[in-house]
């Protein structure tokens, strides 16, 4: 069964009808093609995660392969989602404007009681708008993350953001993710972005590492390790 018209749309959009292999303009000769296919046990699915935009010459190379007798390197699943990415990468990333955070301790010349926090986000650019997913995790070591309870702030919210946009708001930290104020133990929250772009691409940027100081009461950005 082919793919849906809307997944193929998606796909042709964020490789602007480039091979995913050999990177060769192709115009309408561009097939796309399951990842993982359709039939036999594995029944790959129609979706933007199996599939891959391929030109004809390249399509014919990916299922021209005898595991019984190899020749040179099969083209495996991981190594075909990983340069499809590279190229959706190449050719949607500059839909992506350059979108600000900052937390603190004050709204709108409020000040802020902790657990409260108060949250800034603005949108940069002048060009294209863009939804923008925001996580906001308590970090208690390098694999221990708690998410946030409020939507808005643990990525199941996407926020419309328009070019020159910017809000100001706050959350609450619940209480099982809270540096105790007592203790003077700084509190570290992990903040990570995914924009979606114009063509409804999702691009996960790095995550932020933010660091409040409860004797100075300010919130400050450090490198993420």
């Amino acid at each position: 069964m082919p793919f849906p018209l809307k997944v193929r749309t998606r796909v042709l959009l964020w490789c602007d009808r480039r091979c995913c292999l050999c990177k060769k303009s192709c115009g309408p000769y561009i097939h796309v093609h399951h990842i993982v296919p359709e039939g036999g046990k594995t029944k790959g699915k129609n979706t933007e995660d199996n599939a891959i935009p391929v030109c004809f010459d390249c399509h014919g190379v990916v299922g021209n392969y005898n595991d019984d007798h190899p020749i040179g390197s099969k083209l495996q699943p991981s190594e075909l989602i990983a340069r499809r990415d590279q190229v959706y990468e190449e050719f949607t990333r500059h839909l992506v404007p350059p979108i600000r955070v900052r937390l603190n301790q004050a709204v709108r010349d409020n000040v802020l009681q902790w657990p409260q926090v108060g949250f800034h986000i603005a949108h940069l650019g002048n060009s294209l708008p863009v939804k923008v997913r925001v996580k906001v995790e308590s970090v208690f070591s390098r694999r221990r993350f708690v998410s946030m309870a409020d939507e808005k702030f643990n990525g199941k919210v996407a926020w419309n953001m328009n070019p020159g946009f910017s809000y100001s708001g706050d959350f609450t930290l619940p209480p099982n993710t809270r540096t105790p104020n007592q203790n003077r133990r700084p509190q570290h929250l992990r903040i990570t972005l995914t924009v979606i772009d114009a063509y409804k691409r999702s691009h996960e940027l790095l995550p932020e590492l933010w660091v409040y100081d409860h004797n100075q009461h300010f919130w400050w950005l450090q490198q993420w390790p």
